[in-house]
């Protein structure tokens, strides 16, 4: 009797084990299932947010699913939504526009001829393809430029902040940045 209660207990033993590894195994699924929601949530955020479109639901979701301890960064997320990132696009043609307002600008200033500033009211100009200017400026504008076809958006920043006066032209385009930047920041930080 007392060999066979050994025994049993041995069994006992071992199906509670299973079970115990079983149980495990269950929760490491349900928390990996939960992690990759997560992070599909956060791809799906930046791409919606990154083309111009309201993220409002989705931040609303991820707040669900991640709600005890990540308050503080949510209430950041929601203030950076009503500050409205325009999208990419939007952001490549506030670039183009300001780089031809500076480089008219710049052009007209060292060049007092009334008939070139008067066409310049009228006439587009733009740096061409080259890939060195003798300007420095034209040069900044170029990197700035191709970091921000890139996506490197931190890097343009970085290159248009060089510039003498980039208040005065790219103000629009500095905000709209720092605002995706920083969501970024905040949004990559939840997960």
């Amino acid at each position: 009797l007392i060999k066979l209660n050994g025994n049993l207990q041995k069994q006992i033993d071992t199906i509670t084990l299973n079970l115990h590894i079983t149980d495990n195994n269950t929760q490491n699924d349900q928390r990996s299932a939960e992690s990759r929601k997560v992070r599909t949530l956060i791809k799906l955020i930046l791409i919606k947010y990154e083309n111009g479109e309201s993220v409002k639901n989705e931040i609303f979701l991820l707040e669900d699913l991640l709600r005890p301890n990540k308050e503080e960064i949510f209430e950041k997320i929601s203030l950076l939504e009503l500050k409205k990132f325009y999208g990419f696009k939007n952001l490549e043609k506030v670039f183009d526009n300001s780089v031809g307002e500076f480089v008219k600008a710049k052009f007209a200033r060292n060049n007092q001829n009334y008939v070139i500033n008067f066409l310049l009211k009228f006439v587009s100009i733009q740096p061409g393809n080259l890939t060195v200017y003798e300007n420095k400026d034209l040069n900044t504008l170029m990197r700035a430029k191709k970091s921000l076809n890139t996506g490197n958006l931190q890097e343009s920043l970085d290159q248009i902040l060089l510039i003498n006066n980039n208040d005065k032209f790219f103000t629009k385009w500095i905000e709209q940045v720092k605002i995706y930047l920083e969501f970024k920041y905040l949004i990559e930080k939840v997960s």
